[in-house]
């Protein structure tokens, strides 16, 4: 005979549980041997640490970066306001930041505006640090002009290599224009920026190799598009 462990009430062998307490019923006899080797201590389903929302990092980041450029403009205007050293550090503080949220939204925003953005950044870092030099001249005759055509040309090129079949002689002859469009602005803001008159010197080399590497590459490709053309059509 066997009784209830609760109430003490006596049970039957088939029953699993007291019909009046309703305890469960252990049989010493019917108890199965655990395998112990089979057993994991830890869970067989791994455990993922949760993603962090592109909202939240954003927030992060923006807290973090104003904490840095507000803490040492106060400190550069109360302790060390012999120079505004700040300025270079919020600036480098907003370019880090408006590159960080074109990176986080760049399924959201297109490659044009994510250019367009970064442009900004880069020309709001330069006028900051023309506001610590005795005139700002430079950022508008020098600075702006060569930040404008290299985005001009990134934004072209991108274009271009979006609409056009691209390949590795495409992106060699890009570098090239690109190359010489930028040396021959530089050479043109700085000499009218210092001596208010134009004359092509260095960019003159420059351009002239460009161009020579550019007709190769523009020739070579044509010849390859020439090649295929009657490949297709003699189909060999």
């Amino acid at each position: 005979m066997s009784y209830c462990v609760n109430c003490g009430v006596e049970l039957d062998v088939s029953l699993n549980k007291c019909p009046l307490c309703e305890t469960k019923v252990f049989n010493p006899q019917n108890m199965v041997e655990l395998d112990y080797k089979d057993t994991s201590t830890f869970p067989e389903r791994r455990g993922e640490v949760e993603k962090t929302g592109k909202r939240d990092s954003v927030v992060f980041v923006t807290v973090l970066a104003l904490t840095v450029g507000i803490t040492c403009g106060l400190l550069n205007r109360l302790v060390y306001n012999s120079l505004w050293w700040s300025l270079p550090v919020i600036g480098v503080c907003l370019m880090l930041w408006i590159f960080f949220v074109a990176a986080v939204f760049s399924d959201k925003i297109t490659i044009y505006a994510m250019f367009l953005m970064d442009a900004a950044a880069i020309g709001s870092y330069l006028y900051l640090i023309s506001r610590m030099t005795e005139t700002g001249l430079w950022f508008v005759q020098i600075a702006l002009p060569i930040l404008t055509v290299v985005f001009f040309l990134t934004e072209l090129f991108t274009l271009l290599s979006r609409k056009l079949p691209f390949s590795l002689l495409v992106g060699t002859l890009y570098s090239f224009v690109s190359i010489a469009g930028i040396c021959v602005t530089i050479e043109m803001v700085t000499d009218l920026y210092y001596v208010d008159n134009v004359s092509l010197s260095w960019s003159a080399i420059v351009l002239t190799v460009c161009a020579i590497i550019s007709v190769i590459l523009v020739m070579m490709l044509m010849m390859r598009r020439l090649r295929n053309s009657i490949s297709k059509r003699l189909h060999f």
